[in-house]
């Protein structure tokens, strides 16, 4: 939907802009609104757009038959009673909901034959679990298992809001360990201390690489040189975004969207590598030495750029303070393009409405790790981590649980095509508008042994995605660590990223307050963190 923008949406573009960025800057970063920015942090829209795209075959209830040589928890070999369970359940506005209780209560069906337990959801918008989530633990409601998706695990661990699950993955979660045995490196990140708080799920596609996706009609009518495994430099976007403002100079070229970030998109348009493991607070472990990205020039050069693309219009002017999601952007013609991970899939074109292509911006690496799109958590206002512990190992063990949960029931809500590949379809007359369930978050099990709604040219495009990632290795290493020495200077670093990193990289402010940010970052304690930072790598204790 690249041509104009309404009249209904145009009114979302604020005259007082500039006013409004300074009031922000000033008062510590807090716009008033839902941080919906937020819901793409970590890897990409594409995680978080993960619509019905994992793989796997089936039966009438959804799934594999469940794995009858795995270990058999003690809890789920002898439960004494069934134990209600209250699991988290993100949503985003395309989630359909209207069956959710059948597809519960088929949940339910297998769980208390397997482990003596029913499954209760709570339902988060996954933006609003940034907030939602230390509001229900401050309050000591009940929450069994959480998932925490784009938030980071060493606060919730430093505020003492989960329980370390090490005791009870030796004791209830075989499976889970079974995969680690593997090399799955389910855990990376979420280790602190060498206590285990987190298990990620297992991911279908576990290359990573970042590009700028675009409907194809408009990549062609630009008329630039299109070539799919080319690494798009800031300068060659540069020229592609101009274009695109010649020819649909109401719209905004780019939708850079920071709005309730918590941490830099640079990875995203960081051709060099640099900054793919860094850690919400800007730290990286680089040939052995602790970074700090947002002192490299390379992140100044990205400042740049982005400041001169916002005064140019090519970025959409409200990025840094929208409440508005992506799809209403795009849909209403304000925005052209978007960021995202550059991994195949049908999600940008379900988001564009259109065949689209991707501008890579970063070469496509193995990641080291699969907490991407979030880590499994027991709070510490469990009820029973025993039978959370038992519930989450049946979920990477017994395919129907994770196929339940992500497309419902079968011949209900979907139906399988071929069960080789385990690919999947709607039943005749539905479709994703008119289904009764609909799950676009994929943040159960072992994706790989999952259905998927893929064509199989989109199986082979990401077979040879996989491909490419496994010649590439990371020139960083992640880095994750949480030190009660500097606790406090840790806090007060985020909460300077959280102000200025949003409205930085908008392109709304210019150099001026780069340099502030830079000056805050040291008034808040940053040369301590990365010193004690430093320790711990060279120590071996940081993760």
């Amino acid at each position: 939907m690249c041509g104009g923008i309404s009249s209904r949406t145009g009114n979302i573009v604020y005259s007082a802009i500039g006013k409004r960025i300074q009031s922000i800057l000033r008062s510590g970063g807090k716009n008033g609104g839902r941080p919906r920015g937020g819901l793409w942090l970590g890897r990409s829209i594409c995680i978080w757009m993960a619509a019905g795209v994992l793989a796997g075959c089936g039966q009438q209830d959804g799934g594999r038959e469940p794995n009858s040589e795995s270990p058999v928890s003690e809890w789920a070999a002898a439960p004494t009673k069934t134990e209600q369970l209250v699991v988290t359940y993100q949503t985003l506005p395309t989630s359909v909901l209207e069956d959710l209780d059948l597809v519960t209560a088929a949940v339910n069906d297998i769980t208390r034959e397997e482990i003596g337990a029913e499954i209760v959801f709570r339902l988060a918008d996954a933006s609003d679990a940034f907030t939602e989530y230390p509001l229900w633990i401050s309050k000591n409601e009940r929450i069994d298992l959480m998932m925490l998706g784009g938030q980071d695990i060493a606060t919730y661990v430093s505020r003492g809001m989960l329980e370390p699950m090490d005791s009870l993955l030796e004791a209830h979660g075989g499976d889970i360990q079974g995969l680690l045995a593997e090399g799955i490196s389910l855990t990376e990140g979420a280790v602190v201390k060498g206590r285990t708080y987190g298990v990620a799920p297992v991911s279908d596609l576990p290359g990573k690489g970042y590009g700028l996706w675009a409907p194809a009609r408009l990549v062609g009518e630009t008329g630039i040189s299109y070539e799919a495994d080319h690494i798009y430099t800031l300068e060659e976007l540069t020229d592609f975004l101009a274009r695109c403002k010649a020819l649909y100079p109401e719209s905004y070229p780019l939708g850079q969207i920071t709005s309730g970030m918590n941490k830099s998109t640079y990875a995203w348009y960081d051709g060099r590598g640099l900054a793919g493991g860094a850690s919400d607070f800007g730290l990286l472990v680089k040939d052995g030495d602790v970074v700090n990205i947002y002192e490299t020039p390379e992140y100044g050069s990205f400042l740049e750029h982005m400041r001169q693309w916002y005064e140019a219009g090519y970025i959409y002017p409200d990025g840094a303070f929208t409440d508005a999601y992506p799809e209403e952007l795009i849909e209403s013609g304000l925005v052209l393009t978007y960021p995202g991970s550059s991994a195949p899939g049908y999600e940008m074109e379900a988001l564009f409405g259109e065949e689209v292509l991707c501008l890579r911006t970063t070469q496509v690496t193995m990641e080291g790790g699969n907490a991407s799109s979030g880590y499994w958590t027991i709070p510490v206002t469990s009820g029973n981590p025993k039978a959370a512990m038992a519930f989450l190992n049946l979920m990477y063990s017994d395919s129907r649980i994770a196929n339940l949960i992500q497309y419902g029931i079968a011949s209900r809500h979907y139906v399988v095509l071929d069960v080789e590949s385990g690919r999947i379809s709607y039943p005749y007359g539905v479709s994703r508008k008119t289904t009764g369930y609909y799950n676009p978050l994929g943040l159960y099990g072992d994706r790989r042994k999952l259905y998927t709604f893929d064509t199989a040219e989109l199986i082979a495009r990401k077979e040879a995605y996989l491909e490419e990632a496994m010649k590439n290795q990371n020139q960083s290493e992640s880095f994750s660590f949480e030190a009660q020495e500097v606790n406090l200077e840790l806090a007060a670093v985020r909460k300077v990223v959280e102000k200025y990193v949003p409205v930085l990289e908008s392109g709304s402010v210019g150099e001026e307050y780069y340099a502030e940010f830079l000056e805050e970052l040291e008034r808040a304690g940053m040369e301590r963190v990365m010193e004690e930072a430093g320790r711990l790598v060279e120590a071996g204790t940081g993760n």
